[in-house]
């Protein structure tokens, strides 16, 4: 498992590197991290979480998510969004490179939370925050 703490701002970003808390955003590239692992610590309340799963409607999501995150999520008020982009990047001919579908759903947060915009890319949509320093962690 790779994880990537990004940084996006108009200032310079003096910070340490790691990402404790106060997270903006977070993106989770694979289904089984979400047993593995307590990923959403990190988050801050009202933050973004993005999770690539097979888990497509709502009934699969309810029975496949485990307690805890769904606690979280909750507990936390988090936009939770789904995408399949394991289905998307086959899709498109990129077999099991999930990390170029992935990275538009990272884009789209960072110019949605900066600046709503009125369109939508790979379905992902109703991100309603203005701030300027976005802090990412890409699991």
């Amino acid at each position: 498992m790779t994880v990537s703490h990004l940084r996006f701002g108009p200032d310079e970003i003096k910070s340490e590197y790691c990402i404790q808390s106060d997270a903006d955003f977070l993106s989770c590239s694979h289904p089984s991290y979400v047993y593995k692992y307590e990923m959403l610590e990190p988050l801050k309340e009202g933050g973004i979480f993005v999770l690539n799963s097979p888990w497509t409607s709502i009934e699969e999501m309810e029975k496949r998510l485990p307690a805890k995150v769904k606690q979280d999520i909750a507990s936390k008020k988090l936009k939770f969004y789904n995408i399949d982009a394991t289905s998307i990047s086959r899709q498109v001919g990129l077999g099991k490179r999930v990390n170029s579908i992935m990275q538009v759903s990272v884009n789209q947060a960072y110019y949605c939370i900066r600046s709503p915009p009125s369109f939508s890319l790979v379905g992902l949509t109703s991100w309603h925050y203005v701030i300027d320093t976005v802090y990412f962690l890409v699991y």
